[in-house]
């Protein structure tokens, strides 16, 4: 699969997710750092809501938040982005990819 089409079916299953974390006026604190951690290893397809106006800050939150993650920004759009990180051992009851792999 190209990673053009592998990106695309991230896409679709993202539609369906509901934020796992919202990043409020607060930014990046650690129990934020953590919880998207916990989502990431758990879920793999996590997305993320911003209350943040200035639309700038986000974009660079977003950049920020991948890097520190080790995860790769698969779509921004308006205040939310999608994050994916692969993790092989993860729980097929809670992954979002693999729970979605058969569609």
């Amino acid at each position: 699969m190209s990673e053009k089409a592998e990106r695309r079916a991230l896409i679709r299953i993202a539609i369906e997710l509901k934020p796992a974390v919202t990043v409020g006026a607060a930014g990046l604190t650690p129990g934020v750092l953590e919880e998207l951690q916990r989502a990431l290893r758990d879920h793999e397809l996590i997305k993320i809501r911003f209350n943040v106006v200035d639309r700038e800050k986000r974009r660079a939150t977003a950049a920020q938040l991948a890097e520190q993650l080790d995860a790769e920004l698969i779509q921004r759009v308006g205040k939310t982005i999608v994050l994916y990180r692969p993790n092989h051992d993860a729980d097929a009851r809670l992954s979002n990819i693999s729970r979605n792999s058969g569609d």
